[in-house]
């Protein structure tokens, strides 16, 4: 059979994942971070184009410099936008998995959003974040969230 699950350790506001569910959100993080990089690169190589293939006269109209910006921002604001919304989608996938997850389990997780905008959190998860090396030994993000779990009365859905 399959080896018994080693349990999380809770201490204060710190709290230690299982080491699978530490694995699962450092898998997590490099893959938004592919995602970040790839989307600075896209918004590096607009401003490289528009320098190669825009810029070569040595004077410009005020208008020219204000159309050059504008065409700049509509292509920056597209490529942001189409890749935050896309993080979102990505972001509520994850959530709804885990909500299913819980469900078949009898247990009702809540949340609480403004945690996710907490500066002392995400600092730590900054921290955390930077030292996650390629290859290496994970290291615990042992800031605590502070999900409540609680188990259902009832079957949910029903």
């Amino acid at each position: 059979g399959r080896p018994a699950p080693v349990p999380c350790r809770i201490m204060g506001d710190q709290h230690e994942l299982r080491p699978e569910h530490n694995e699962a959100l450092v898998e997590y993080i490099r893959f938004q971070r592919r995602k970040r990089d790839s989307t600075v690169a896209e918004v590096a190589a607009e401003f490289k184009e528009l320098k190669e293939s825009r810029l070569f006269e040595d004077n410009y109209t005020r208008e020219d410099v204000e159309a050059l910006f504008d065409g700049l921002l509509a292509v920056v604001r597209g490529t942001m936008k189409r890749e935050v919304q896309s993080s979102m989608h990505s972001s509520v996938l994850i959530l709804k998995q885990t909500l299913e997850q819980a469900e078949k389990s009898g247990i009702t997780i809540t949340t609480d959003f403004a945690l996710s905008e907490d500066r002392t959190l995400l600092d730590a998860v900054a921290s955390w974040e930077s030292n996650i090396g390629a290859g290496t030994v994970a290291p615990q993000l042992k800031a605590r969230a502070a999900l409540g779990v609680a188990r259902a009365a009832a079957p949910l859905g029903v």
